[in-house]
């Protein structure tokens, strides 16, 4: 696996980015299985994605307009939580996110529940698998 700086040097090589210099890469880690990656904010611009395993480009996500935060930090997290600690970034395809450049903080309490918190601070108590319908049960 890559390290976080190596994928924003990565970054640096994505195609179609506006000018700007690489944020702190994040990674995410899949829930579905699937290969782990790392988002790398682009200035204000966008979000390269950057495979952790090989360290190719996967996808670039250019803003229609500047996002100063488009990663959740944290404590962000957290406070939508109402509590928990934060053990990773995660994604899967599911009915609240479809893509990956919006990942969710996985939130684990020590009873051993956890919930999720999407990039938008929404907490959720689970995420629903796409072809099944309803969303997920907002926390709180």
């Amino acid at each position: 696996m890559i390290k976080g700086s190596e994928a924003a040097e990565t970054a640096r090589r994505a195609p179609h980015l506006p000018p700007g210099e690489p944020g702190v890469a994040r990674l995410v880690e899949r829930l579905d299985g699937g290969p782990a990656y790392y988002l790398v904010p682009w200035g204000t611009a966008g979000l390269v994605q950057v495979d952790a395993g090989q360290g190719g480009v996967l996808g670039v996500t250019v803003f229609q307009q500047p996002d100063p935060s488009p990663l959740l930090s944290p404590e962000q997290a957290l406070e939508a939580a109402a509590g928990g600690n934060v053990t990773r970034l995660v994604w899967q395809p599911c009915q609240e996110s479809t893509s990956p450049v919006r990942p969710f903080y996985e939130i684990a309490w020590p009873d051993g529940r956890k919930a999720y918190v999407d990039m938008s601070g929404r907490a959720l108590d689970r995420l629903t698998p796409l072809g099944r319908g309803g969303g997920g049960q907002t926390s709180g």
